[in-house]
């Protein structure tokens, strides 16, 4: 395994990523090798599915994070273009990358996979409600998890309707990022999630922040992403090497990469409130007073943490 820092040299094409911008090239990378992208899309109702891209022009539905889990129904789609040798790229969660193994039972060639350093996400249904909540009838135009206007650091969850108006939140102060942020309301595999750690990775390459950027890769820091990368194999070794002139990279502590964010080893713990917010969620109660009661006692507590250590 290799331990990197990197950035799309493309200041437009990394604005819209989530972090440095790193997807896209390998992406248009298998594309034009007359092959296929599998990622994560929001559908008309946005929900999030797995969708297959062959031209360039889509690839933007696959940018950008989306923070929940969603269908991956496309596993037969990947098999039988595997076994016509059409080059695949599949970008997913730890969690389907494992998934997609099983079901292909042998490795491929042709198949490239990129996984994501993952902290957890919450369920369809919390997503669900929490956006027709925050929407209040008003048509969804355009959802971003990690909208960066303020910054990479500083990002926010900024969702356009199409009535002209939008909803914006820092990620420490929107209930539903704090619900992830906090392990308050993850799917339940995610507080036991066996796909972590650095030696046991499955896809090729992983993809995340790096966060600590400032002091890890000041030269590539500008506020805008950074990419932390794992190169796992050979193949994702030549794979990176194919769009290395698009990138900026740069070698780095990979102890203190990961320890910075250590979502890459370790599996999400339970909140102390976790099972009480799921016990009153089943029986009935409104998601987004929830979502603020738990959001609020979690900073409360934090808070209070920190007068009492000084």
């Amino acid at each position: 395994m290799k331990i990197i820092a990197s950035q799309n040299i493309d200041l437009n094409t990394k604005e819209r990523c989530s972090s440095g911008g790193i997807f896209p090239l390998l992406a248009k990378h298998i594309i034009q090798k007359n092959g296929i992208v599998y990622g994560a899309s929001f559908d008309h109702n946005f929900d999030v599915n797995h969708i297959a891209v062959d031209n360039i022009n889509d690839l933007e539905k696959l940018y950008s994070s989306k923070y929940t889990l969603g269908k991956c129904s496309v596993f037969p789609e990947i098999k039988e273009n595997l076994e016509k040798n059409i080059p695949v790229l599949f970008s997913g969660l730890p969690c389907q990358v494992f998934a997609l193994k099983q079901y292909l039972k042998k490795d491929y060639d042709n198949l490239y996979i990129v996984d994501l350093i993952c902290h957890g996400t919450p369920g369809a249904n919390i997503w669900k409600d929490y956006r027709e909540s925050v929407s209040k009838g008003r048509q969804i135009q355009n959802i971003n998890f990690r909208d960066k206007g303020n910054g990479w650091s500083r990002y926010g969850i900024r969702i356009k309707f199409t009535n002209g108006s939008e909803y914006y939140k820092n990620h420490n102060f929107d209930p539903y990022m704090r619900a992830l942020i906090d392990n308050l309301a993850l799917s339940g595999g995610c507080y036991k999630c066996k796909n972590k750690g650095l030696e046991n990775r499955l896809s090729d390459i992983t993809l995340g922040d790096l966060w600590g950027a400032k002091s890890l890769a000041p030269e590539l820091f500008d506020d805008m992403g950074t990419s932390l990368l794992f190169i796992n194999t050979p193949k994702g070794e030549q794979l990176f090497s194919e769009i290395s002139e698009n990138v900026k990279s740069a070698d780095i502590d990979g102890k203190k990469a990961v320890a910075i964010n250590s979502s890459a080893v370790k599996t999400a713990k339970k909140n102390r409130y976790t099972d009480r917010f799921f016990t009153e969620y089943k029986s009935g109660k409104a998601l987004l007073p929830l979502l603020k009661k738990y959001m609020y006692l979690n900073l409360f507590r934090k808070l209070v943490s920190k007068i009492t250590k000084k």
